[in-house]
């Protein structure tokens, strides 16, 4: 399982059938990180997202994730995430996705 060879992973998810975010797993700084265009509070998707990581572990690779206490969950905010209110969520979330992409390779 080549999934935590990589240093990032992007998750898009539509959590109410009709707005999207973005979630995004930094592996060498050991973050999940929230970009949620309404900055509504859904932390809970970062729990989702962590249980994923560690059940993947744990199923590919026949080991738990190690130091799982140093890992750090970062629910969006207004200062990190830009805002939208004209219902264009659907292309926020992936521009946002592709600028961190952009970015990590300067």
């Amino acid at each position: 399982m080549r999934l935590f060879e990589h240093d990032k992973l992007f998750f898009t998810g539509n959590p109410s059938a009709s707005h999207w975010i973005l979630i995004v797993v930094v592996f060498p700084k050991k973050k999940i990180q929230l970009y949620d265009s309404l900055n509504e509070e859904r932390e809970n998707f970062l729990h989702i997202v962590f249980q994923y990581l560690q059940d993947v572990h744990l199923h590919c690779l026949e080991c738990n994730m190690e130091n799982l206490d140093q890992w750090t969950l970062v629910p969006g905010n207004r200062q990190q995430t830009p805002t939208q209110d004209n219902g264009k969520c659907w292309i926020v979330s992936p521009k946002i996705g592709y600028f961190l992409q952009c970015l990590s390779h300067n």
